[in-house]
């Protein structure tokens, strides 16, 4: 046995109990759907924001999400549900566990994962869970340790995994380079270049009952060989590809296979003109054929066939339940058009309006580029407004109010004669706007007698009964924002922060003033009537006379890049920028991120990487002093006077090197927290280790009191002999409460031989360290009970001993000492250990 060795028990993740955090809230828009699992009467729904428990007979539903839940990400590709009714899900950040109040989260940071962007999953006969990921390979978990499978490990041909289904034993890997059969040690890959396949980046796999693999492909855009669904029987292949028409495809994503043997195919088609939906190769597998759904989108990601043999189908815009007829399930917690909210406001009576960008799909579907939805906070009911149901063919620029009966909505993409709606509740009244050249509202500020509204071509008009009064000489580019303070008008532009008093303009820029930044995309006022400007070079506070500049380089901001202000009702700044949410209260500042709290993560899709975004692109206060927050991945809401959560352990691991124990430790959130004592624990009995008087308590580590950030611990158990030890952190509260965490257990082994290792580092200057072993044969030249003899000696060239780093009797195990050669000339050195009747010898340089 080699006694550097040594076990780490890598299942010794925290398990959490769920306790949703009152601070904070999500609402997303979830209709994008990336997997599905049954369990009995429910279904569970992975989305690109959050999960959906879903009766599949009521529709009642049960959200899961950043803000409610222990989920480390809002976007999640796979979930399964093992036979303990544990739910497996499959996120950018980890693979998590939970079922009921348990939450376990297994990353890169407290597990063997090979990768946290984990995009798939299965569970094999015995139980043990199997993830593929997206660059990190193949990871086995077996409830213990993991095993991991990847391009140098094993006969992997690429460590980007699609999908991962068993034959029995069996298991069929799809990935970017082919299909893969793993079968025991052995492993096979099929592609363009040895068997039917045309191309090489497999999404879906599925085995039917007479065992034929049923292989679906990706297309990239604009490529040339034709895509589809294969059949392999094991030794012919036969593609399956319709005529090319309005709906055909060549990107399968899914195949799920009926009672009837029937294959159920769910795609996508992304060359003109366009198309994609469910398909049906039947029974005979004869023919492919499309089948007309009734989808609200055709680009379907995922189908499942249920129990009764119900199809649920999982689209990019929508979720749909197919039984002889398509019925559309809402199984999002808001009526957000879309993820990325571009614009929020909130007015008196506390209705929330949002507009989020929309895009117009490759599948030639339009979807509006800015969508309008309302939280009516009377009876907290959702309006949604889109080019079905409203004026807004191509969506919205800009939002004001003065009530909610009188709400002010600029169209995007207008013309003369609908540029402009009043919203009175019910309806859209579109009003008559002056001649302009380009015919584009793109910015509207309610005043509390008159409407402003400023023109693309750096127009700016008042509106107020009926009439349009022209501002002449507006020496701005664009309008990102306005405050009022007393008489006088301060503007955030593209190119200046401006005044407006007395009718007379006043532009701020670098130039002749302190501003950092001509682009000045936010401005908001203190009590003190102080404006604070949010530029692109970081944050500006001006009294009028002085200017004092917030950055990275002198503040905790960690962005310069400032999107968004607002003072919430006790006079606290909360700051938007493009890597996240700042609070600042007086000196003291706050920092929120998706990592570190429930603010909901943007993303987007590069080339199949998932990026995390952080950042901020609108902020309002509601009556109740929330903090409500427009991201790139839906709305936020803090209260700061909600429940914190306590000390969460987020990770508990340890490793050794030689006769060290080394253990680091993760916590997500801090409450009060003074700091943790380390407990070990030698002994074999199970009761003798519930005993507090077996525990010894080797340290302690100072807490961070109370933060939101992830904070990394770590401790360093020395001249730890041989044998089996148990750790556990004892947390402690400023008021003395305590709490237990689990408990590790740790080996260090025996050498199985006297070894004299080459010192490190070599040549050295002055110090180097030397490591030597004692095996438990030593025991055969004991001078007393398990324990040699050790002399460790230094000498020159001549022979001559020059120091003793050793001489005592040890016990069997690793060792190391530090040498220094203060005061000994460059040249080389030679290094003797003797133990017993072992003696070897080494040589080291000592190099000045």
């Amino acid at each position: 046995m080699n006694a550097a060795i040594i076990l780490v028990f890598l299942f010794a993740v925290n398990v959490f109990s769920q306790s949703t955090s009152p601070q904070w809230r999500n609402y997303l828009n979830s209709e994008t759907v990336h997997a599905i699992a049954e369990e009995g009467n429910v279904l569970w729904i992975a989305t690109q924001a959050g999960l959906t428990k879903l009766n599949k007979t009521g529709y009642e539903k049960e959200f899961f999400n950043k803000g409610n839940s222990f989920l480390p990400t809002n976007t999640l590709f796979d979930i399964k549900v093992d036979n303990s009714g544990y739910k497996w899900t499959a996120t950018l950040k980890g693979l998590v566990k939970f079922k009921e109040n348990e939450w376990t989260l297994y990353d890169s940071a407290n597990s063997g994962i090979p990768h946290n962007d984990v995009r798939t999953i299965a569970i094999d006969i015995s139980g043990n869970i199997w993830v593929g990921t997206n660059g990190g390979g193949i990871g086995k978990y077996d409830g213990n340790t993991w095993e991991v499978f990847n391009t140098t490990n094993s006969d992997l041909p690429s460590d980007f995994i699609n999908d991962l289904e068993f034959e029995n034993t069996i298991l069929w890997i799809g990935t970017n380079s082919g299909l893969v059969k793993k079968k025991e040690g052995t492993w096979t890959t099929y592609n363009s270049s040895n068997s039917g396949l045309t191309i090489n980046n497999v999404i879906a796999v599925k085995v039917d009952s007479f065992g034929n693999k049923w292989v679906g492909v990706k297309q990239s855009f604009y490529q040339n060989p034709e895509g589809g669904v294969f059949k392999f029987n094991g030794v012919s292949w036969q593609n399956y590809m319709p005529s090319k028409n309005s709906r055909s495809y060549n990107s399968v994503y899914s195949i799920e296979i009926d009672r009837q043997n029937n294959k159920w195919i769910a795609a996508n088609y992304y060359d003109p003109p366009y198309g994609g939906g469910i398909f049906i190769i039947d029974s005979s597998n004869s023919f492919i054929q499309p089948l007309n759904v009734n989808l609200p989108f055709n680009w379907t990601n995922v189908i499942h066939i249920d129990r009764m043999d119900v199809k649920w189908i999982g689209t990019d815009y929508g979720f749909v339940k197919f039984d002889q007829a398509a019925e559309q399930v809402n199984i999002s917690n808001s009526m957000l058009g879309q993820n990325h909210i571009l614009k929020l406001s909130i007015d008196e009576e506390n209705n929330k309006y949002f507009s989020s960008f929309g895009d117009i799909p490759l599948s030639g579907e339009i979807i509006p580029p800015g969508f309008f939805s309302i939280l009516d906070n009377s009876n907290l009911t959702w309006k949604y407004f889109g080019y079905l149901n409203s004026p807004f063919l191509f969506g919205v620029n800009s939002i004001s109010f003065s009530s909610s009966n009188n709400v002010y909505v600029s169209k995007y993409h207008g013309f003369s004669n609908d540029l402009l709606y009043r919203y009175d509740g019910s309806t859209f009244n579109s009003i008559n706007v002056p001649q302009t050249q380009y015919n584009e509202i793109e910015y509207l500020w309610m005043d509390t007698d008159k409407l402003w509204a400023y023109f693309s071509g750096d127009r700016l008009f008042n509106y107020a009964n009926n009439n349009w009064v022209e501002l002449s000489g507006f020496p701005g580019y664009g309008i990102n924002g306005m405050v009022k303070t007393g008489d006088i008008y301060w503007f955030a532009s593209g190119n200046a922060l401006i005044k407006y008093e007395n009718n007379i303009w006043q532009s701020y820029t670098p130039a002749n003033s302190g501003l950092p930044h001509n682009y000045v995309a936010s401005v908001a006022a203190d009590a003190q009537n102080n404006i604070w400007a949010g530029t692109t070079d970081g944050l500006a506070k001006f009294d009028g006379t002085d200017w004092t500049i917030y950055n990275s380089a002198n503040s905790p901001l960690l962005s310069d890049k400032i999107s968004s202000l607002v003072f919430d009702k006790n006079g606290k700044l909360y700051i938007g920028t493009d890597n996240g949410l700042y609070k600042k209260d007086g000196e003291n500042w706050s920092y929120f991120n998706s990592f570190n709290s429930g603010l909901p993560n943007g993303f987007f899709s590069l080339h199949g990487y998932y990026i995390n975004d952080n950042k901020i692109n609108a902020l309002a206060v509601d009556t109740a002093n929330n903090i409500w927050i427009a991201t790139n991945g839906g709305v936020g809401v803090y209260d700061e006077d909600g429940i914190p959560l306590p000390v969460e352990l987020f990770s508990f691991s340890a490793d050794v090197t030689y006769n060290e124990i080394h253990l680091n430790w993760i916590t997500a959130t801090e409450t009060n927290n003074h700091g943790f004592e380390v407990g070990k624990y030698k002994g074999q009995s199970s009761k003798d280790k519930a005993k507090e008087e077996v525990w010894e308590t080797v340290g302690f580590v100072e807490g961070s009191g109370t933060t939101t950030e992830k904070q990394f611990y770590s401790f360093v158990d020395n001249n730890v002999e041989p044998g089996k030890y148990l750790y556990r952190l004892k947390q402690i509260d400023f008021d003395g409460s305590y709490e237990y965490s689990n408990e590790i257990e740790v080996e260090i082994g025996l050498p199985d031989n006297f070894e004299l290792y080459q010192n490190y580092p070599n040549p050295f200057n002055p110090t180097t360290k030397i490591r030597y072993s004692i095996p438990s044969l030593a025991l055969r030249e004991r001078v007393s009970e398990g324990r040699v003899r050790v002399s460790l000696k230094v000498y020159d060239v001549l022979g001559n001993e020059i120091a003793t780093l050793v001489n005592e009797e040890k016990a069997p195990g690793e060792y190391e000492v530090e040498f220094n050669a203060k005061g000994l000339a460059s040249g080389v050195y030679f290094y003797r250990l003797t133990a017993g009747s072992f003696i070897q010898t080494k040589k080291m340089i000592l190099l000045r």
